[in-house]
């Protein structure tokens, strides 16, 4: 601190006010960036600051550092000392004759300098890429010209832009050039030799472009070249669905070119971290095409990335989603003998326990904040061995409820628990690192005892904990003092390591090649593909600090820029191709399908692309690779995967057994019926069940298919409010009980009710709703203290059995009272389920009957009474439910209970059938929709198209509902 003084240091003092190691460290980091920099590309300033010539406080700062040092060993200080050394020795008799440079896109001038000086002694080769063989250091882009060049001036305009993208993306090599002409770095008469591109492809021409300088324009005309796939771009929804392109595509060129081989095959991506995952897992998924991937960063492993979390756990607020982050690794869950099939039953237990945040009352004291130890890790783990230990839903012990899965207690795997509270114990020992001060050394050991204790080391866990052992030996041995290092300082330092990229590279000719795009990564291939070249993404854009005098500085030729880097490293990706250029990008939203930018450089290679040869090169692909597109003879699209054709058959309804036209061009038939065998008996619960949502129970019943997420989000703040299901689970068990004040005691205790004031509000809002709730039950009494009663019913071949709840004699006997009630709206589904039972009781018992509807909706008691039909009447309602049901549990059933619900409604009103469809139509895809578009299984289902033929919705649902809605009516309040 007592260097940083004199004008701009406000900024960085204030920075560091508050004492903060970590900090600290950040600007040191920042800092030797800084000076990094300036060693290479401003060596006179170090002169200078070093002669004492320059007031800022960078400057007072390096002679501060540089004070004691009689002899600097940095690389301003090396250059000049090999200066001198050159100029005071003689002829060099001993040492090398000549040294090469290969590979090398760019060196800093300071560096060029030192090869000039060599030159003097000794050969010196440079191999380097040039793109271009005419002179092309002074071109510019389009854009650059306009702000500069004369606009009444043509010519000069045209003499400076030479082609389009060798000026929007060489300006490294640009600058490259242009310092090595220079006469005072000049290191003798270049030797050119260019290979001349492949004539007849699109690829060849932008190639042969940029080799002679020419406009796109200019080419076109001079050299016309018809539209082909040598160069592709894709536009995709994800990095998955990137990663089957690639796959479908490769196969198409290796069938086109059977020369070709997988070892011919480039494949960039600037995010190898989360392209690599998906290659890998398509490829070998094919298990056709060998590849082999560069490794990834360190923390892109599992284990790597659960050292991490452990280590951010201690100056964390022990959030439940951060504690349980670690168990993502097979490794940690093995050390604790956690299965990965017991994960979603842990967070299970976790949620229903309460925990959210923080490891107790001293915790969140240490934060700042009062002392509570609500839904924290102690007492949640306190409920769940207490629910091992007690019985009983009332339970108590010291104002503590236990969890338990039932209400004879905790039913749960007693191991599992055992081993999930060891896990979770030595997580909240971690705490006690965060004031730990020590040497690097001390580090590595405490760090390895560490590794010990969380992860397993068995042969199917060995390589990956190897990893994290690695990081911690890499990281020890380049810290060169044993000044004592803090925690966050320690754990800052392991997470940019993991960051790095990590080696070897990958090995080359034994299949596709998998590496990160970057300069001098590509090497002439017959097929390069650029995958992931996403806005925002490539090229990068870091932000400079703000004492960075580098770029506070008037920018000269040959100062290194991130940006102008990626540009050329895709530059240098074109070129490599010999047969093929493929470029990629997730061009679509996942979730609602609209369009997202590619990176500057696809732009720019698309308009250039654009007005050289015209359209055709680009290519939209559908979110799902068993899209029929695939398939289609007509499309411009292909896949060779015979499991997604399969999909894509069953999605389709078999279109090719269809007679016709417009039904194979649309989803109207998704899936083939079920045929065969069935027997038509099903329970009176399981027929409400399904007509709650058709669809859902077609696929579950028929294709297998289970769309239910059983992994909870775990919440990590303590609830001041609570959302709907958290109202509907407070009121059912509030309603379970009677709403007094042990009931209040009960639901703090489980951690049901925000803590304080919120906590009491939202009780008393609760109390009164269900005081409401019971009061409108109190007339059903009877009903409710009633055994469930069976009911059988045949009607023709259907066979219906079942049990109806809640069945009281009313009116002297003479008439029954079925009540059906709930905690929530009145929904389609209670009003079948009422109007299900009163049919199936009718036509069982041959009686006079009414079915009674309450629920509890926010705020109010919503109510419906239904009048049964004659036994006959009922019987012949019943047919045509069970005949609908039949249909449905072989085909795609033609309804939707709200939809289907809204359409009956308006057309019993209005008698319009054209309004009562738009109704159905906004009830499908409205917002509150849960069995229209929204739903999982009905999206999945009907892929986003329209979903029924109308006559057929229009017909079931008149048929099925108008009846019940012309025996409903409502209740006063």
């Amino acid at each position: 601190m007592a260097s940083l003084d004199g004008p701009g240091t406000a900024p960085v003092r204030n920075y560091l006010a508050d004492n903060d190691p970590r900090k600290r460290f950040e600007l040191a980091d920042r800092l030797a960036r800084v000076y990094d920099r300036c060693l290479l590309y401003r060596p006179d300033w170090i002169r200078e600051w070093e002669r004492g010539e320059t007031p800022h406080w960078q400057a007072g700062l390096w002679r501060r550092l540089m004070e004691g040092i009689t002899e600097p060993s940095h690389w301003v200080a090396a250059i000049d000392a090999f200066r001198d050394a050159t100029v005071s020795c003689g002829e060099v008799h001993n040492g090398p004759r000549r040294a090469s440079f290969f590979g090398v896109a760019a060196l800093s001038p300071s560096y060029l300098d030192l090869l000039r000086q060599a030159g003097e002694r000794i050969d010196i080769h440079l191999y380097l890429l040039s793109p271009c063989r005419e002179y092309w250091s002074d071109i510019a882009p389009r854009r650059v010209i306009q702000r500069r060049a004369d606009p009444l001036d043509p010519a000069e305009e045209y003499r400076t832009e030479g082609n389009e993208l060798l000026g929007a993306w060489g300006k490294l090599g640009r600058d490259m050039q242009a310092l090595l002409l220079q006469a005072e770095l000049s290191t003798g008469t270049p030797v050119e030799q260019y290979d001349e591109p492949q004539r007849g492809t699109a690829l060849g021409a932008v190639q042969r472009d940029i080799l002679d300088l020419r406009l796109a324009s200019d080419a076109k005309a001079a050299d016309p070249v018809p539209t082909d796939d040598s160069i592709q771009i894709h536009v995709c929804h994800s990095a998955m669905r990137e990663a089957e392109v690639l796959h479908d595509r490769l196969l198409g060129l290796f069938d086109a070119h059977p020369d070709v081989q997988p070892a011919d095959v480039l494949v960039l991506t600037p995010n190898i971290v989360d392209y690599a995952p998906a290659i890998e897992a398509v490829f070998a998924a094919a298990g056709v095409i060998p590849f082999n991937i560069a490794r990834p960063r360190a923390s892109a492993t599992r284990a790597v990335q659960a050292f991490l979390d452990l280590l951010a756990l201690p100056d964390s607020r022990y959030g439940a989603e951060a504690v349980m982050a670690p168990l993502e690794s097979k490794a940690v869950r093995e050390k604790f003998r956690i299965g990965e099939r017991q994960l979603s039953t842990l967070r299970e237990w976790v949620d229903q326990a309460g925990i959210r945040w923080g490891v107790d009352a001293d915790h969140r004291e240490d934060e700042g904040l009062p002392r509570f130890d609500g839904h924290a890790w102690r007492q949640g783990i306190d409920r769940l061995l207490l629910g091992y230990a007690m019985d009983g839903e009332t339970a108590m012990f010291n104002d503590m409820a236990p969890y338990s899965t039932d209400s004879a207690g905790f039913s749960g795997d007693y191991e599992l628990l055992g081993r999930f509270v060891d896990y979770c114990e030595c997580a909240i020992e971690m705490r006690a690192l965060r004031n730990e001060v020590q040497p690097a050394a001390e580090w590595a050991e405490t760090l390895h005892a560490l590794v010990e204790r969380f992860f397993a080391t068995d042969w199917e866990n060995a390589g990956e904990t190897a990893t994290v052992a690695r990081l911690i030996e890499d990281v020890a041995a380049e810290c060169e003092v044993d000044t004592p290092v803090p925690f966050g300082v320690q754990r800052d330092v392991l997470g940019r390591a993991a960051t790095g990229l990590s080696r070897p590279a990958a090995r080359l000719a034994d299949g596709v090649t998998v590496v990160s795009l970057g300069i001098g990564q590509a090497f002439p291939a017959d097929v390069v593909c650029a995958l992931g070249m996403n806005d925002r993404l490539f090229p990068r854009r870091p932000s400079p600090s703000s004492f960075d005098l580098v770029d506070a500085d008037d920018e000269l030729t040959g100062d290194r820029n991130s940006r102008d880097e990626d540009r050329f490293a895709f530059l240098e990706a074109l070129l490599a191709a010999r047969r093929c250029f493929l470029a990629s990008y997730s061009g679509r939203n996942v979730r609602d399908d609209k369009p997202m930018p590619p990176s500057v450089v696809v732009d720019e290679l698309r308009d250039y692309l654009e007005r050289r040869f015209g359209t055709g090169f680009d290519t939209e692909h559908p979110l799902q690779p068993f899209s029929r597109r695939y398939y289609d003879p007509d499309s411009d699209l292909w896949s060779y995967s015979a499991s997604m054709l399969d999909a894509a058959r069953t999605l389709a309804g078999h279109a090719e057994e269809e007679t016709d036209a417009e039904a194979r061009g649309r989803f109207t038939v998704p899936f083939k019926p079920v045929t065969g065998e069935r027997e038509k008996r099903v329970e009176l619960a399981r027929l409400i069940a399904f007509f709650g949502n058709p669809t859902r129970a077609f696929l579950r019943d028929h294709l297998g298919i289970r769309l239910e997420v059983d992994e909870i989000a775990l919440a990590e703040d303590e609830p001041f409010k609570l959302d709907g299901l958290g109202q509907w689970a407070l009121k059912s068990e509030m309603h379970s009980f009677d709403a007094g004040e042990e009931v209040k005691r009960l639901v703090t205790a489980r951690g049901r009710l925000p803590a304080g004031g919120p906590g009491e509000v939202v009780y008393e809002d609760m109390r009164a709703d269900i005081r409401e709730f019971q009061r409108a039950l109190k007339p059903y009494e009877k009903a409710l203290s009633a055994d469930p009663e069976d009911v059988g019913v045949d009607i023709g071949d259907y066979r219906l059995t079942g049990a109806v709840d809640n069945v009281a004699v009313v009116d002297g006997g003479e008439r029954y009272q079925l009540l059906r009630w709930r905690i929530g709206r009145i929904r389609p589904q209670d009003r079948f389920g009422a109007w299900l039972e009163l049919l199936a009781w009718v036509a069982h018992r041959k009686v006079e009957a009414q079915a009674h509807l309450v629920c509890l909706a926010p705020g109010e008691v919503q109510r419906a009474v239904f009048e049964a039909p004659d036994p006959e009447e009922a019987l012949e309602q019943l047919e045509m439910w069970l005949d609908a049901w039949w249909r449905g549990t072989g085909q795609l059933l033609a309804f939707a209970p709200g939809a289907s619900m809204k359409y009956a409604e308006r057309f019993e009103r209005s008698q319009d059938l054209e309004g009562a469809w738009n109704a159905a139509c906004d009830e499908w895809n409205g917002e509150r929709a849960f069995d229209g578009l929204r739903n999982a299984y009905v999206s999945l289902a009907y892929d986003g198209e329209d979903p029924f033929d109308e006559d057929q919705f229009a017909d079931l649902a008149e048929t099925l509902l108008l009846p019940l809605l012309g025996a409903q009516r409502k209740l006063a309040k």
